[in-house]
């Protein structure tokens, strides 16, 4: 009896002393994940240093406490700026509770994989993660992705490009004359020269808008 008590007593030690550990190197963690987060929101020192300082602290924050989503999140949004975007979407998708910003980098992602790529599905991913950002997709955001997914070599992004930009542009009560020219283009392109032309015209009305001789040649070919 005393033999057994004196077992129970260890092993109750055991699970204290692992209790403790494993509080330790959470605490560990989330003191890691800060300093990245504080160093990936700085905009002092060189970006690509501080850029892979954070996947440093990150990793170890993730090899102290696996089960850190924010990690995993911010590691995400620190590979999609350094252009390593199949490893961010692999991280950002994979999220089982994904925060706004984490679909956003998502879309991201997916958007500028779709660039390289044309796979479909990644157009589509693109579209879902921006619906999962919600308010956290800006006009801005949004319109990277639509530029990604029109600059891409499929038709299925192509589309969904113009859909996205289509929106963007009509929500916008004065969109930037950038915007209706590459909608204007990317309407061209699909044939649809009567739309085209709207808003090849109103990104005309813009003195400083790059390639203007070449617009003007394209509305000319709409009439």
């Amino acid at each position: 009896m005393k033999w057994n008590r004196v077992l129970s007593l260890s092993a109750a030690a055991a699970a204290v002393f692992m209790l403790s550990c494993g509080n330790e190197k959470a605490e560990e963690a989330a003191k890691l994940v800060e300093q990245a987060r504080a160093l990936q929101a700085s905009g002092e020192g060189n970006r690509k240093d501080n850029l892979q300082k954070c996947r440093v602290l990150l990793k170890k924050a993730l090899a102290l406490d696996p089960g850190r989503d924010d990690a995993k999140g911010l590691l995400a949004r620190v590979l999609l700026e350094g252009g390593e975007y199949g490893k961010a979407l692999s991280l950002a998708q994979d999220l089982p509770f994904p925060t706004p910003e984490d679909s956003l980098t998502m879309a991201l992602s997916a958007a500028f994989l779709y660039k390289l790529k044309g796979d479909p599905t990644l157009a589509e991913k693109a579209l879902l993660g921006l619906q999962g950002a919600g308010d956290r997709a800006t006009p801005q955001a949004r319109f990277k992705v639509a530029r990604a997914l029109l600059e891409g070599p499929g038709e299925e992004g192509h589309r969904k490009g113009i859909r996205l930009l289509e929106e963007l542009v009509k929500e916008e009560k004065n969109p930037p004359s950038t915007w209706e020219a590459m909608l204007g283009v990317a309407l061209f392109r699909a044939g649809m020269k009567k739309d085209a032309a709207v808003h090849l015209e109103k990104a005309l009305k813009d003195p400083d808008l790059p390639e203007k001789e070449t617009l003007k040649k394209l509305l000319e070919a709409c009439r």
